[in-house]
């Protein structure tokens, strides 16, 4: 990568493979190695019969499947990373997902005792360490530091026993860091006990998704600082050693300083499925917090917002450096291809989605000390030596030609090196008058030494003069620098008053904007309520309205059948009565029929006890009868009555 050259976030996906719970559900996720992308299936692994981007397809840097090691993904996507930390240029790595989804697999590899299967943090420690021996012309110092950030508090985790949580603090030098332990790493084992001692103290617990579960996040972070080895001399950190250009050859004595961080994030967490309860859950909703805060600030990131709140979370204020766009950044986002957690996964892409869009500026970061400017400089007048002894055979007017453009060189470079220092935010001694004059000699001496080139006379008096001159500049803008200290000693001081006074204008006016989005907040939401209270009122009224006109109907509809019903009681009132009167009249008929009957059944004993001696052909027929009428039940008189009459009437008939 070129030194400050605008790049996006790499983003990488990662699909482990399904385990023993989910292996019933089947897979609805499929990777599409040859497009980089991935995509949602149905449960029997066909193509969606709809594909939308961003919901049910996705696309991304690198995609990798099941069947892929950690070292490939580290080649792809973690080495150049890697590399660039080694030149200065700051590096971060994030692991996301989702609780057991291989996060701290693809970090930190299969435990801290089993290396035959490492991860990225190994990886990188290794290829570190192999690069230092490689390089023979910079001294490099290694450094290491592992924090965790736990219930939104900050402990070091290469603090053994009970630690105490760490503020984040901020200043001009260092800017944002916490004050925890740093290692000095000499090797390769060194920095992996260092790993080891520090997984040790972080804190992971049981849930129903993991037996070893991570309730923090934690970032290992590797600090690397280099310096150009020096071409002959010693390099005692004198004065008097750095006013000699031919000790130090090419070396300026820059330090190169650069942070590679190492972030295994703790997954997003369901109540659902982990089955958290007590201080599980208050775990698992201090981490849903942390990783909603990243996931605002990668949003807002992507979108160039104005204003973006790194202090809602540890995790983010930590990390705002690198976030700010002064880092390369990757992002390995783990994901379970299971049906099970089909909108846990969906949701792991959507945020790789939107990290994506965020761009980062990365510079190479160089600090530069005093020494190092006078170095500079000595390195600039043996340039312009060679220069000046290559035109030695040049003719006079191309001679003063090149001469004025190494003078005009020298003049920016020195120009440029006195204003960069005077927006130099380190420490800077002012150097003692013997040195000074030291340095003037040889300096002098240093132009002196183009006498013996065989020129005319004319042409070298030009030349010296020219050299006099800037060799005076040079002292007069050394001197420049000492006088100014106190100056910029000064600004610096309002500087950080400014910036004081700065953050808290800042902080008054986000809360003043925080609050007023709150009122305008409650105001919308009050008068949502007023209009919903008013729509509820004209609704009651409509059906106050409509209840009245259909109680009136009611009342009206039941008075009608109330007068229908009456008359209706009237007319069968009235048919009773005539009933009545028809049953009587009907009576009266059958008492006379009935007295009638008797009268003649009287007649007829009579006349059968007169001839009860006398043969009778009507004898066994009466016998019969009165049998019958004896076996016969109880009935009433009238229906006796017409049964009798009936069955006489038979007789006579059949006679």
């Amino acid at each position: 990568m070129a030194e400050n050259t605008e790049e996006n976030i790499s983003v990488a996906i990662r699909i482990r493979p399904l385990n023993t719970k989910e292996s019933t559900n089947g897979r609805v996720w499929k990777v599409l190695n040859k497009y980089n992308s991935i995509t949602e299936t149905d449960a029997a692994g066909g193509p969606l019969i709809q594909r939308t981007s961003g919901r049910s397809f996705f696309k991304f840097d690198r995609v990798f499947g099941e069947e892929v090691l950690t070292s490939q993904i580290y080649n792809g996507v973690v080495r150049n990373i890697v590399k660039s930390a080694m030149e200065g240029i700051n590096g971060t790595i994030f692991a996301y997902g989702q609780t057991s989804s291989g996060k701290t697999f693809t970090m930190q590899g299969g435990g801290p005792h089993v290396l035959d299967c490492p991860g990225v943090i190994h990886m990188a420690a290794k290829d570190i360490f192999e690069r230092i021996s490689a390089c023979n012309d910079r001294s490099y110092l290694v450094k290491a530091s592992f924090v965790e950030i736990y219930n939104e508090k900050c402990f070091d985790l290469l603090v053994s026993g009970k630690s105490v949580a760490l503020a984040v603090r901020e200043d001009t030098q260092k800017g944002v860091h916490v004050n925890c332990n740093e290692s000095i790493i000499p090797n390769y084992e060194s920095l992996l006990s260092t790993l080891f001692v520090g997984e040790k103290n972080r804190s992971v617990a049981a849930t129903e998704m993991n037996d070893r579960s991570s309730r923090s996040h934690t970032i290992f972070r590797i600090m690397v600082e280099s310096r150009e080895n020096a071409i002959g001399g010693d390099d005692r950190g004198e004065v008097d050693s750095f006013c000699d250009a031919d000790s130090y050859g090419a070396s300026d004595g820059a330090v190169r300083i650069s942070t590679l961080n190492l972030v295994d994030l703790a997954g997003s967490e369901s109540v659902r499925h982990t089955g958290a309860t007590g201080e599980r859950q208050k775990e698992g909703g201090k981490i849903n917090q942390s990783l909603l805060t990243l996931s605002r600030v990668i949003a807002g990131l992507g979108s160039n917002l104005q204003h973006i709140n790194f202090r809602d979370s540890k995790l983010t204020r930590i990390l705002q450096p690198s976030l700010s766009g002064n880092a390369r950044m990757a992002i390995i986002c783990c994901a379970t291809p299971s049906q099970l957690y089909l909108e846990e996964t969906r949701s792991t892409l959507q945020f790789a989605s939107r990290a994506k869009l965020v761009k980062t500026r990365a510079t190479v970061n160089e600090v530069l000390d005093d020494r190092a400017v006078i170095k500079k400089l000595q390195k600039e007048m043996g340039d312009l030596q060679k220069c000046l002894a290559m035109q030695k055979n040049t003719p006079y007017h191309h001679l003063k030609s090149n001469m004025l453009k190494v003078i005009n060189l020298f003049e920016n470079s020195a120009d440029k090196m006195i204003l960069n220092r005077r927006h130099s935010l380190g420490t800077s001694a002012s150097l003692p008058e013997a040195h000074q004059a030291k340095k003037r000699r040889l300096s002098a001496g240093c132009y002196v030494q183009g006498e013996h080139f065989d020129f005319n006379e004319t042409i070298l008096k030009v030349a010296l003069k020219e050299k006099a001159q800037k060799s005076c500049k040079l002292d007069s803008n050394i001197e420049e620098i000492v006088e100014t200290r106190e100056l910029i000693d000064e600004l610096n001081n309002k500087v950080a008053l400014l910036e004081k006074e700065n953050e808290r204008l800042n902080r008054e006016n986000v809360l003043t904007n925080r609050k007023s989005a709150e009122t305008e907040e409650s105001l919308r939401l009050h008068k949502l309520r007023v209009n919903s209270l008013e729509m509820e009122n004209e609704n009651l009224r409509g059906m106050e309205e409509r209840n009245s006109s259909i109680r009136l109907e009611r009342e009206s509809s039941c008075q009608r059948k109330v007068i229908e019903y009456r008359e209706r009681l009237d007319g069968l009132t009235q048919q009773k009565n005539i009933t009545s009167m028809k049953d009587a009249e009907h009576k009266e008929q059958i008492k006379e029929r009935l007295g009638l009957t008797r009268t003649e059944l009287r007649e007829l004993r009579v006349s059968y006890s007169m001839v009860n001696n006398e043969k009778n052909p009507y004898r066994d027929l009466m016998m019969s009868l009165t049998k019958e009428k004896d076996l016969r039940p109880a009935a009433s008189s009238s229906e006796r009555g017409s049964a009798d009459v009936a069955t006489l009437q038979n007789v006579i008939e059949n006679s």
